[in-house]
C-alpha cells in the first residue's frame, strides 16, 4: 500500500498553481477587453503574445542555461516534434482560443477548450482499439450535456452561442488535444519551461508570417499596451512560471484539479469585470464540464507514466 507524502513546500506549490491558473483565466478576460473595448482581433493579437512571450522565456532559458537552451535543436527527430507542437499545438491552440473569446467570452471559451481531455480520452480509446471504460463513458457524458446547455440553454429549438463560437471553441479544444499529446515525447528529455518557450517562439514566428499584425493599423494606445502586456507578461509568462513550479511541488494530477480555477476566474471577471451575462443553463454547462476534471486528475494520479512526464 502506498502512502502520499507530501514534499517541502507543498502549501507553496498549492498557492502558485492556483495563482497561475488564476493568471491564465485573468488574460482570458483581458484579451476580452481588448476585443470588446479596444476593437482588436485575435489575428493582431496572438502573433504578438507568441512572440513576445516565446521571445522572453526563450531568452530566461539561455541566461540559466546558457548553450544548453538550444539542445532540443541539435537532435532532428526532436527538433521535428518541437516544430509540430510550435506551430500546430502551440499556434493552433491560442489562435482558436482567443478566436472563440472573440466570438463569445472569456468564461465560455475557456469552459469549451476544457473538452480537450476529453477528446483526448477518445483518442487513446481508438489508438488501443478498446471500449471506452465506465469512468471515460461518464465523463464523454458530462461534456455532452455541457456543450448542449451551453449552446442551447437547454432547447433543441434555439442556439443561445453562435455558430462561430461553438466551432471556435470546440476547435480549440481540439488543438488543447494535440498541444497536450505532440511534446510528451520532448517533456521526457528536456525542461517544460524550455520546451514551451522554444514553442512559442516558433509559433509566434509563424504566427507574424501569417497574418502580418504591423500592417493593421493598430495605434498602440496606453490603454492597449497595458492590457497586452497584461497578456503576454502575466498571462503567459508568469502564469506558466508558476504554474509548472506549483506542479512541480504537488503532482501533475492536483495541479490539474487546481488549475481549473481558470475557467472559474475567467468567467469571475467576465461577469463583473466585464458586464456579462451567464444565465442557469450556462453555469450548469460549465459545472458539468468542469466536474470532468476529477476523473481525469484521478488517472493522471494513478499513472505512474502519466505521472513522470
Amino acid at each position: 500500500m502506498q502512502h502520499s507524502i507530501r514534499p517541502a513546500g507543498y502549501g507553496l506549490g498549492f498557492v502558485m498553481a492556483f495563482a497561475g491558473g488564476c493568471l491564465w483565466g485573468f488574460s482570458g478576460a483581458c484579451s476580452q477587453f481588448l476585443f470588446t473595448r479596444c476593437s482588436l482581433t485575435s489575428e493582431w493579437l496572438v502573433p504578438w503574445r507568441l512572440m513576445i512571450a516565446g521571445s522572453l522565456m526563450v531568452l530566461a532559458s539561455i541566461l540559466r542555461k546558457g548553450k544548453g537552451a538550444f539542445a532540443v535543436w541539435r537532435t532532428p527527430r526532436h527538433a521535428r516534434r518541437l516544430l509540430v507542437f510550435g506551430l500546430l499545438g502551440m499556434s493552433g491552440c491560442q489562435y482558436t482560443y482567443l478566436t472563440a473569446i472573440q466570438h463569445s467570452n472569456a468564461g465560455t471559451a475557456t469552459v469549451l477548450q476544457y473538452l480537450g481531455p476529453a477528446l483526448i480520452m477518445v483518442y487513446l480509446c481508438v489508438r488501443e482499439r478498446r471500449l471506452p471504460k465506465a469512468l471515460e463513458v461518464l465523463v464523454l457524458a458530462l461534456d455532452l450535456a455541457g456543450i448542449f446547455l451551453i449552446a442551447t440553454h437547454g432547447s433543441i429549438h434555439t442556439m443561445a452561442l453562435s455558430r462561430e463560437a461553438l466551432f471556435w471553441g470546440l476547435l480549440s479544444a481540439v488543438f488543447v488535444a494535440v498541444y497536450t499529446l505532440s511534446p510528451v515525447s520532448l517533456l521526457a528529455h528536456y525542461d517544460s519551461f524550455e520546451v514551451v518557450g522554444w514553442g512559442m517562439f516558433v509559433g509566434g514566428i509563424a504566427m507574424m508570417l501569417w497574418k502580418h499584425p504591423w500592417t493593421m493599423g493598430v495605434q498602440l494606445t496606453g490603454e492597449i499596451a497595458f492590457y497586452t502586456g497584461c497578456v503576454i507578461v502575466l498571462g503567459s509568462v508568469a502564469a506558466f512560471t508558476l504554474y509548472v513550479e506549483g506542479v512541480r511541488r504537488i503532482g501533475p494530477g492536483k495541479g490539474s484539479l487546481v488549475s481549473s480555477i481558470e475557467p472559474v476566474s475567467a468567467a469571475l471577471f467576465a461577469v463583473f469585470w466585464l458586464g456579462v451575462a451567464l444565465t442557469a443553463a450556462d453555469l450548469a454547462g460549465f459545472v458539468c464540464i468542469l466536474l470532468t476534471i476529477i476523473p481525469v486528475s484521478y488517472t493522471h494520479l494513478t499513472l505512474p507514466t502519466t505521472s513522470r512526464v
